[in-house]
């Protein structure tokens, strides 16, 4: 018989990491939740089965412990939105890394990462880099994983439903590509529907597969305006990134990302039950 789930998560004050507090307290797991800004987590205080540790993942010697009585580590840990003066390696791949070796030492025997879907077919693309490099240490290390590729998040789509607010909605390219992202609380769902699971990696996706113009029209029509799109031709979008390249390497890098993400189908096995009509109207 195995012994329960007792659940450690960096990134838990993210989208996907506040979504896996929320639901991993539901199903009855204790949680330790790894937060630079712990105060966000507040409203989890009075749950007997939730703490909090302060603590900077890119420091190895602010983990010494952290994994005391735990047996399960879920990282949602990535430089996405991240402000500070940091590379992609930094944090994809180092602050991971830093968790992985201190499950280690610890005899954590499961660990789950969060990486993104297509990430072996985008290394040039450095955050993807830094991923797949993590994913690598993460399947050579003796531990027990799950690897979880999701195709995006709602909270990321929520930038065209801004776009719109505003009167137009920028896209970098055609926009005929097919997405099914995801809502943070389904993916949450699904990391726990899977949380033992041995050596797996994971695509996942939202039950919505949409064109990006259709997307883009939905959030229109919530907001019940005419819809405006204007697409940027590929050639202006390879100019713009040569041109931001030379200022910020970060910026190039998400751009990049985002471009690539607009051009290509990003289509993955669908779960959840969160519909991206609903997560506009929430955001009226």
């Amino acid at each position: 018989m195995s012994l329960p789930r007792k659940i450690v998560i960096a990134g838990s004050t993210g989208h996907l990491g506040k979504a896996l507090v929320e639901i991993g307290l539901k199903r009855g797991f204790q949680i330790r939740a790894l937060a630079r800004h712990p105060d966000v987590l507040n409203v989890y205080k009075s749950n007997a089965l939730f703490e909090i540790v302060k603590v900077d993942v890119t420091n190895p010697e602010e983990l010494k412990g952290i994994f005391d009585g735990f047996n399960t580590l879920i990282t949602t840990i990535g430089i996405t939105r991240q402000k500070d003066k940091v590379t992609f390696m930094d944090i994809d791949y180092q602050a991971n890394l830093n968790l992985l070796l201190e499950a280690k030492r610890n005899y954590i025997n499961k660990f789950i990462y969060t990486s993104g879907f297509g990430v072996e077919d985008n290394l040039d693309i450095a955050l993807y880099r830094a991923k797949y490099e993590f994913e690598r240490e993460l399947k050579t290390s003796g531990i027990h994983y799950v690897i979880m590729r999701p195709t995006g998040f709602y909270s990321d789509i929520l930038e065209f439903f801004e776009m719109a607010k505003k009167g137009r909605i920028i896209l970098l390219g055609h926009g005929n590509n097919y997405m099914n992202p995801i809502d943070p609380l389904d993916l949450a769902d699904f990391f726990y529907d899977h949380i033992d699971d041995i050596d797996k990696i994971l695509p996942v996706g939202g039950p919505d597969i949409m064109k990006i113009n259709d997307i883009a029209k939905l959030a229109f029509e919530i907001l019940g305006k005419p819809p405006k799109i204007a697409h940027l031709p590929s050639f202006i979008v390879k100019l713009l990134l040569g041109l931001i390249r030379l200022y910020s390497f970060k910026t190039y890098t998400i751009l990049k990302f985002m471009s690539r993400y607009m051009n290509e189908d990003v289509i993955a096995p669908k779960y959840g039950t969160h519909h991206l009509k609903e997560e506009f109207e929430a955001n009226i």
